[in-house]
């Protein structure tokens, strides 16, 4: 059984760049719950999940891309939710986060949360297949996939410490190790160098699958490459933004090819026009607010598809809902 004393955290010193993990009793400013039931705008934002039947990520509803809010809808908490870094959605309308000692913690939209999976240990990137299974990044090496249903946990890849993961839109599973960029093939386990010399903390695609994004840990830079019909890349990474202070700790994309990227060295969520690479400051946490990752929500279950879920390790680990007001695909 894995267990954690100091988790891998987002910042650090020169020789380490890590932090200590964050004491859940240090901050105890209490985040405003959700109502026990469902609104009628949370049900209007519940009938279509992230991922299709196909392995890609997409969004059922089109959007008109010119009223995108330009700040947070809302912010509120996630009343039992529980995360380190990566999140993870299954099909029942339960969301999947490690809470401080390892465990794999469920909880739904109303409160409702338990252990899933006990021991897990440190982990960090996250993702799910549309089948339901979660594909978390551990610490040890390892990148599990897991049947929240049955409780069972099976290897996809070993030997490499992932800090970002994502399913790209052929299905197979994408990586940073803050040094190199990989492509697993899920199917047979085989693990091909994607891109080299990265330096790729957090990873995800343009909704068209047209383009590969990646954050670098110390660059302070979010990266973009061109990709052919097989997803193979085209020509050198071109710089699309420079922003922040370093340790970029998620990267999301949303219907209208905007980029979400948490930057723990300013304690700010940037927001990223994909054509122009403009740089707009969406959110600015204080320290203990901070999201250490996100993922856009599921639509089932009262998990909106239009709000990214951050989990907020410097606040015991609680999980906070920020409302966009346009739908995500990563």
């Amino acid at each position: 059984m894995l267990t954690i004393g100091w988790l891998m955290a987002c910042g650090g010193d020169d020789d380490e760049a890590t932090t200590p993990d964050p004491d859940p009793t240090t901050h105890s400013t209490a985040p405003v719950p959700h109502s026990d039931e469902p609104t009628d705008e949370e049900t209007a934002h519940s009938a279509a999940p992230v991922h299709s039947d196909s392995p890609e990520h997409t969004a059922e509803v089109p959007f008109d891309c010119t009223t995108v809010p330009a700040s947070p809808v809302s912010t509120t908490a996630v009343v039992g939710g529980r995360g380190y870094h990566g999140l993870g959605f299954d099909q029942t309308g339960r969301m999947y986060g490690i809470d401080p000692i390892g465990n794999l913690i469920w909880a739904d939209y109303y409160g409702n949360s338990g252990v899933a999976v006990p021991g897990l240990g440190g982990a960090q990137g996250m993702d799910q297949l549309p089948t339901g299974e979660l594909l978390i990044a551990l610490d040890a090496g390892r990148v599990v996939k897991i049947d929240p249903a049955a409780g069972s946990s099976v290897d996809v890849d070993t030997g490499i410490a992932y800090y970002g993961i994502v399913v790209g839109p052929d299905g197979n599973l994408y990586g940073g190790d803050r040094s190199n960029t990989y492509r697993v093939d899920l199917t047979t386990g085989v693990r091909t160098l994607f891109l080299s010399a990265t330096e790729s903390q957090s990873v995800g695609f343009s909704p068209d699958g047209t383009k590969f994004y990646y954050t670098t840990t110390f660059g302070y830079a979010l990266w973009e490459v061109d990709l052919d019909v097989n997803f193979d890349p085209i020509g050198q990474p071109r710089r699309l933004a420079d922003f922040g202070g370093g340790y970029r700790d998620s990267l999301n994309v949303d219907t209208c090819g905007n980029i979400y990227v948490n930057d723990y060295g300013t304690n700010n969520l940037f927001r990223i026009e994909p054509t122009t690479g403009a740089v707009s400051l969406y959110l600015d946490y204080t320290f203990d607010r901070y999201g250490h990752g996100g993922m856009f929500g599921s639509g089932v279950g009262g998990f909106r598809t239009d709000a990214l879920y951050v989990p907020q390790p410097y606040n015991g680990y609680t999980v906070a809902e920020i409302v966009v007001g346009v739908d995500g695909i990563f």
